[in-house]
């Protein structure tokens, strides 16, 4: 694996991004975590073609942890 990457963000974008995280906190789009969690996933800050912020999810880490159900394809035979 790499090592840990730090972004820096404009200024701008991070006063926008707390506008529009407060904003969905207000409304209960979104719900606060106020406990410990195994899982904490990195946000991403995408510019819109307004030049707005949306706030996305980078769920690579949160994939490659997930346990899925295998099932088995039956053969010819069965």
């Amino acid at each position: 694996m790499g090592k840990p990457v730090n972004d820096w963000f404009e200024a701008i974008e991070i006063i926008n991004c707390k506008k529009i995280v407060k904003f969905k906190l207000d409304t209960g789009a979104q719900v606060r975590v106020t406990e410990p969690t195994e899982f904490v996933n990195p946000i991403v800050l995408v510019k819109k073609p307004n030049n707005d912020i949306r706030i996305c999810l980078d769920p690579q880490n949160l994939n490659k942890a997930l346990i899925r159900e295998r099932y088995e394809l039956p053969t010819f035979e069965e």
